[in-house]
């Protein structure tokens, strides 16, 4: 992942949100300027600061092979950080959070939500996906699920502004989706 990540040199100056949110020099960059990566961390005003500018400058990534060879067992990364006195600092994860071998809790899905919402839904409705989602095992009627699946489709929809499709398929096989349109795509004639 990391020659996708780190291998164009839009990866250092940044021009988009999907860009940013795809190099490992701005992401980097952006947790020791703001200590966390939030929506505001892609905004346009982030992505020209100054600041974030010079940093991202300074990041080499190095494709390390010993690293490979711990591979598939591991999803290993490895940071360092040279201060200006000289003093190096260290830190190491062989699997990322939300990895099946280092999972995320309830508690960080939920901060992950609410710090990703970015204000497309309201406090209250994001409380209420958050209870849906955590109930999807005990939810005996799939025709709930519909305004959750046309809630994300709007909400990527508009976020993104691109045409979605969301489709899943109820407890009879039977299939089930919402759609959302941006801007001028006429969404019968992409499906047919």
């Amino acid at each position: 992942a990391w020659w996708e990540c780190a291998s164009e040199p839009e990866m250092w100056t940044p021009a988009t949100r999907e860009t940013a949110d795809h190099s490992i020099p701005y992401l980097v960059s952006a947790v020791l300027l703001d200590g966390r990566i939030d929506c505001a961390s892609f905004s346009d005003e982030r992505r020209a600061d100054p600041r974030m500018r010079s940093l991202i400058q300074k990041v080499q990534v190095i494709h390390d092979q010993e690293l490979d060879k711990l591979t598939p067992a591991l999803d290993p990364c490895r940071l360092e950080i040279t201060l200006k006195n000289g003093e190096k600092k260290f830190s190491s994860v062989d699997h990322p959070k939300g990895h099946v071998k280092n999972p995320a809790s309830d508690k960080d899905i939920e901060n992950k939500l609410i710090s990703m919402n970015n204000g497309l839904l309201s406090p209250d409705r994001v409380s209420e996906l958050l209870e849906l989602c955590w109930r999807l095992e005990e939810i005996d009627d799939i025709r709930k699920l519909p305004a959750l699946l046309g809630l994300a489709a709007n909400t990527c929809a508009n976020e993104y502004n691109c045409p979605v499709f969301l489709w899943g398929r109820d407890g009879d096989d039977v299939i089930k989706g919402s759609c959302r349109s941006a801007q001028n795509t006429n969404l019968v004639e992409l499906m047919s």
